[in-house]
Formats: C-alpha cells, structure tokens, sequence
C-alpha cells in the first residue's frame, strides 16, 4: 500500500520500480489523491498501480478524492458534512495511530473529534482485501486479483445524494479532471471512478473460488461451508483494521 503521491504524470524511475515489482508478483496498490477532483497523480498513474479513489457514506465521491481514468476502484474514504465548529465529524475513517516517524512511539487514536480522512484511508481498505485475496489464493496474479476485486465491485449510485441543507445544488455526474477547477461531491461513473465500490466479501469468496493456475482456471470451483463464510468475515474485520492502522502512520 502506498497512501502518498504527488502530481503530474508517472517518472520514469516509478514506473520502472512498478514494472519491476509487478513483474515479480506483488500488487501494488495507492491512494489517489487528494485535490479535490484534480487528475491522479503519480504513483497511483503509474501503469500497473491499482489507483483507489475515496467515496462519500453516500457512495459518491468525496470532494477531496482526485479522479481519472487511471482509478481501478473506489473505497470509503471518510467525509464530515454539515460540521459546525466543535461538532463530530459526522462520518470519519476510525483508525489506530502512532506518533513514531521512524519507529513505533505513542499510540493513540482517531475519533469524531479528530477525524482522519482522506483516500489514504481508501488504498489500505482495498490493500487489506488484496491481502485478504492472496491468503486465499496465493497464486493470484496482479492482474488476475485487479480482475476479480474489479469484478466484484458494486455499482456506483446514480441518485440520493446531496449537498446538505444549506447548499441546495443538485449533486452532479463526474466530469473529467480540469486543472486549476475544484469538483466536489459528484455522481461517479466506472470511466472516472474505477470499476465500481469494493465490496470486500466478494472479492475475498471470488479469490477463494479461483482455480490456481495449472489446475484447470475458472472461478467457481471452490466451495466453503458456513464456518468458512464466517472465518473469511473475522479475517476481513481484522486485515482492515491492520490496514487502517498501517494508514495512519501513512498519511498524504
């Protein structure tokens, strides 16, 4: 997981070291930033990178969450509507934290009242599924695990939303990213979004049912009983919350 960035197209020297890696098995996976609907930066650009986008509690995307086609998927990022100073955050990204910069120190936490937002929190929630994937199936490709977390998605909303009782604007589509303009909350489309929403669940049984390769490909050939269906459910609870904690020591 790489909850960091910055703007402009993907260097060389990134995408050489994405190549690399991906050639060697390893999912890589980054948050796509953060400018309030600007066009993803590098290295969620990068060829091979699988870019995750921030999505609003009401399945449209956040206002700071950049977006473009280079986003492979969309996960909750956290978002505070309608906050009058001193209140809660209405909808924040509870997360496990560490005051460390080069080794653990104080721990803490995020609440309400000190919120942590952002799609830095998307990437490791759609990291810890990855992971999640791999302890299933271990042979899975990157592009086979892009291919079947991409595929289970859930469809984005395309109504429902709005801009709180004090903006009564209707909540628009996505449009792609133009520089210097600022696109808020907006009704996402799989062009500019990414596939669809993560549904973790899925993604997870769908890599559990893939064939290793070799013994006949196909999904669906596994099968799981009751126990294994809430084995899987305990798995994801915890991969995510170890994903939140490595986040916050991440932040953009």
């Amino acid at each position: 997981n790489m909850s960091l960035g910055g703007s402009g197209a993907c260097g060389i020297d990134y995408q050489t070291v994405v190549d690399e890696l991906v050639a060697r098995g390893v999912t890589i996976v980054a948050a796509a930033g953060n400018s309030a609907g600007g066009a993803v930066g590098e290295p969620a650009n990068c060829r091979g990178v699988l870019a995750v986008l921030a999505l609003r509690h009401a399945g449209t995307k956040v206002g700071f969450s950049d977006l473009g086609p280079e986003i492979a998927i969309a996960a909750p990022g956290g978002n505070c509507v309608n906050v009058a100073a001193g209140s809660p955050c209405l909808y924040p990204i509870l997360a496990a934290t560490n005051s460390g910069t080069q080794g653990p120190a104080a721990s803490g936490w995020s609440d309400s009242y000190d919120a942590t937002v952002g799609t830095s929190f998307s990437a490791p929630l759609a990291a810890g599924v990855a992971a999640l994937m791999l302890s299933a199936q271990p042979q899975l490709s990157p592009a086979q695990l892009r291919t079947l977390m991409q595929g289970t998605a859930r469809p984005f909303p395309q109504g429902g939303a709005d801009n709180g009782s004090s903006d009564p604007t209707p909540v628009a589509p996505c449009v792609a990213p133009q520089a210097g303009v600022q696109q808020l909350q907006c009704y996402c489309t799989s062009a500019l979004c990414g596939a669809g929403m993560l549904d973790a669940g899925a993604a997870v049984a769908a890599a559990a049912g893939e064939s290793a390769p070799g013994n006949g490909g196909g999904s669906g050939s596994g099968s799981s009983s009751g126990g294994g269906v809430m084995s899987l459910t305990w798995l994801a609870l915890l991969a995510l919350a170890v994903a939140l904690l490595a986040a916050a020591q991440h932040r953009r």
